[in-house]
């Protein structure tokens, strides 16, 4: 328990609040920022999204002590500069920067004293730093309500508003940092905590509504159900397989996919009906079929672990031990379960919507280079990865990661010209009379198809396919609700996807759900937080203000 540091403006404390709520530590107050500010030194930190502050400086060497107002964070854009220098603080080596930053923490603010040490702060990206409270400059403090051992809770007035409880507070105000008292701390906060009691409820009505509409689909006639769908010359994974063996003796790609999609009864007039060459030909290559197997296998062991190990670095604040990353392993497992089946590894889709889950994971992982690896990799082993590709390329734009934009551009270059090459050999193979699909791509299966794309998860196949209509509502809970820089990526990568599966494809592609299947895992670890907090807004719950 640490001594109270006073607020620069406004406050009305006498010398010793008795201050004894479970803030370990206070910052100074700022009255604004610059996005980056320095003085002639050589020294720079930058601070990453939301990220443990390993070796932040060193005076963190034991994460615990700073200089007098060197590091603060407050939720405000870093667009001015300082006002006026903020009051001197007789207990200023009490500064505590949180393992990692919460959904609201923002940009770097700076005092009087940043001219210190001489050092540069960078700001990375927003909600990058967070201390564990920052004095609002409108923050009024009573003395005999911050006694937390006397009153059990605390009454705070801010801009002329009064918060019955921290907790209420932190919901309430979007000005002022979150102070709770250490027994009423959550793991973790989503956007929906930020909501009103009205809107809450709201939300509530709307996630009943389609999970009522989404289950009303999977049982009604209008359901989309492949397993009653098969091919009359047999299975895709039949198809594949024959590809393979015969590229393994000697044949071109392009002649074994003539034979055996003509002799297995597929339509061949769109070149869509064509798999690009990479997948079979590298199986047929190989010198035997089955180390392919292992290796799709390997890949489905690394997207588990890297998944598990993303969606641990999400979780908040890291003293708090968190069921969510252990939840994504386990629907991971799900996903990934079909890679380890036999013969399943001959089917392209798998192996690029493992890739697709690789991306996503190193992206959680910081490692936007892999995710771009990765991702160029999934469109080159199926071209129905593109629109994630384009969308990442895109959020690269956006956040103005120059090389990474780069990166994905040559590689949507290199598979632009594969692709042309594959479009222009299999255009010279249809004949006049090749047959076409009688209802063709764009069929507006709208919820039905969509849920059926779910339900490629191994644990959804087992069960009726209600269960997925209920797991595809709650994903897209998790997403609503996860606001961060991942959960952007997560959520919007899978949207996409979910809206295209509503226009585009037919029954029998209920397996192109491979490709979403690692992405639901992460949103709907994500729903037991973000149901928690969408319940504590719609029924707040707090203690009566004390007084003296």
């Amino acid at each position: 328990m640490a001594a109270d540091i006073y607020p620069s403006v406004n406050y009305k404390c006498p010398a010793d609040a008795g201050a004894d709520i479970a803030v370990e530590d206070d910052a100074l107050s700022a009255s604004g920022a610059a996005a980056g500010f320095a003085q002639s030194s050589h020294v720079a930190i930058v601070g990453q999204s939301r990220r443990q502050a390993e070796g932040f400086a060193a005076p963190l060497d034991q994460r615990e002590t700073v200089p007098t107002g060197d590091v603060m964070t407050f939720q405000d854009y870093s667009a001015v500069g300082i006002d006026r220098p903020p009051e001197a603080d007789t207990y200023g080596l009490h500064v505590v920067l949180c393992d990692k930053g919460n959904g609201e923490a923002a940009d770097l603010l700076k005092d009087a004293l940043r001219a210190l040490g001489g050092n540069n702060f960078c700001p990375f990206q927003r909600r990058q730093l967070a201390g564990n409270s920052v004095a609002d400059a409108e923050l009024q403090l009573c003395p005999a309500d911050f006694n937390a051992e006397q009153h059990g809770c605390t009454k705070i007035t801010c801009r002329g508003k009064v918060y019955p409880s921290p907790k209420q507070f932190a919901r309430g105000s979007l000005t002022a940092s979150y102070i709770y008292a250490e027994e009423d701390m959550p793991n973790s906060l989503t956007g929906y905590a930020r909501l009103k009691p009205w809107q809450a409820r709201v939300v509530w009505g709307v996630i009943a509504a389609s999970t009522a509409f989404c289950v009303g689909v999977s049982i009604s006639p209008l359901r989309s159900d492949n397993f009653r769908s098969r091919q009359s010359g047999g299975s895709d994974v039949a198809l594949y397989a024959a590809e393979v063996e015969r590229i393994a003796h000697g044949e071109g790609y392009y002649q074994a996919a003539a034979a055996e999609l003509v002799a297995r009864g597929y339509p061949t007039r769109s070149v869509f009906n064509w798999r690009p060459p990479l997948p079979m030909w590298l199986l047929g290559k190989l010198p035997t079929p089955r180390i392919g197997q292992v290796l799709l296998g390997a890949l489905g062991a690394l997207l588990l672990l890297m998944g598990f190990r993303a969606a641990a670095l999400e979780e908040q604040p890291a003293t708090h031990l968190s069921l969510q990353p252990f939840i994504c392993a386990l629907l991971l497992i799900g996903a990934v379960l079909p890679t380890f089946l036999d013969k399943l590894y001959v089917v392209p889709i798998l192996w690029s919507g493992t890739f697709l889950g690789l991306s996503i994971s190193a992206y959680g992982l910081q490692r936007p280079y892999w995710g771009v690896g990765f991702g160029v990799a999934a469109v080159f082993l199926r071209e129905l990865a593109l629109p994630y590709c384009l969308l990442a390329a895109f959020l690269a734009w956006r956040a103005g990661r120059r090389r990474e934009v780069m990166a994905w551009l040559v590689g949507l270059a290199a598979w632009l010209s594969y692709y042309g090459v594959h479009c222009y050999k299999a255009w010279s193979l249809i004949t006049p009379d090749a047959r076409a699909h009688a209802h063709g791509w764009l069929c507006f299966s709208g919820a039905a198809f969509v849920i059926s794309t779910v339900q490629m998860n191994a644990f959804l196949l087992l069960l009726p396919q209600w269960v997925s209509a209920i797991y595809l509502v709650a994903a897209l809970v998790g997403f609503a609700g996860w606001n961060t820089p991942q959960g952007t990526r997560v959520g919007l990568s899978a949207c996409v996807f979910i809206i295209a599966f509503a226009f585009v494809g037919q029954s029998f592609n209920q397996y192109w759900g491979s490709l979403i299947a690692p992405l639901l895992c992460f949103g709907a670890a994500q729903t037991p937080a973000a149901l928690r907090d969408l319940y504590l807004a719609a029924v707040p719950r707090w203690k009566p203000a004390a007084t003296a």
